[in-house]
């Protein structure tokens, strides 16, 4: 991918970007679940937008914003939602973005125990050699992930998981709390954001 695509108004459209040049090069290298959350529900403090879970351990964790939000928002509501679970493992990774701006971060406890980020790279994605560079940055930082799957306690394991019931209930796990959703509600309300994107993809291609 030379160049980002379009990505709209709103904060749901630039995870199509995050998917291509971050999900995607996962995609090739493991067989990881991926959970993407609509701007509605990740709102709400619950979980981040963006998760890569490996063998039950979510490795990597992102935040989107869209680029009228400081890119510190996202990185303070990645820091929020994550209650370390994971031992005496050094670092957890995830990435805070604003727009095509995007801070690749090592997650951590700091000397009183609190969680803290290191600031790996940033990158702006309307540039071809940024694009090539956080490719590359997290094809490095892939190489870890078998390490920290390996090396996390079971605490920290099913961090985030959805149950989906006969009745069509979903019921989702999180740290500190459950949730419970339809099912036909979500797909529904899936449909109605694919539907919204695709009109506006349409009339932007008829303006430009």
């Amino acid at each position: 991918m030379l160049r980002p695509p379009y990505p709209g108004q709103t904060e749901d459209s630039y995870h199509i970007t995050w998917d291509m040049v971050i999900g995607n090069v996962l995609e090739l290298i493991f067989t990881p679940l991926f959970y993407r959350e609509s701007c509605e529900v990740s709102s709400t403090m619950e979980r981040p937008d963006f998760l890569c879970i490996l063998d039950d351990v979510c490795v990597f964790r992102g935040e989107v914003k869209t680029p009228d939000v400081d890119i510190s928002v996202a990185t303070e509501e990645l820091r929020s939602r994550l209650v370390w679970g994971f031992g005496s493992l050094p670092y957890m990774f995830g990435c805070a973005a604003s727009g095509y701006y995007i801070d690749l971060l090592a997650r951590h406890l700091d000397d009183n125990e609190v969680v803290t980020k290191t600031v790996i790279g940033s990158f702006n994605f309307e540039r071809k050699g940024d694009l090539f560079e956080v490719v590359l940055a997290v094809l490095n930082l892939s190489l870890l992930f078998p390490a920290i799957v390996e090396a996390c306690p079971e605490g920290g394991k099913d961090e985030y998981r959805s149950i989906t019931r006969s009745s069509g209930v979903v019921v989702h796990l999180f740290p500190t709390f459950v949730k419970k959703s339809s099912r036909t509600l979500a797909v529904l309300n899936i449909y109605d954001w694919y539907i919204i994107e695709w009109r506006m993809l349409v009339f932007q291609m008829l303006i430009i």
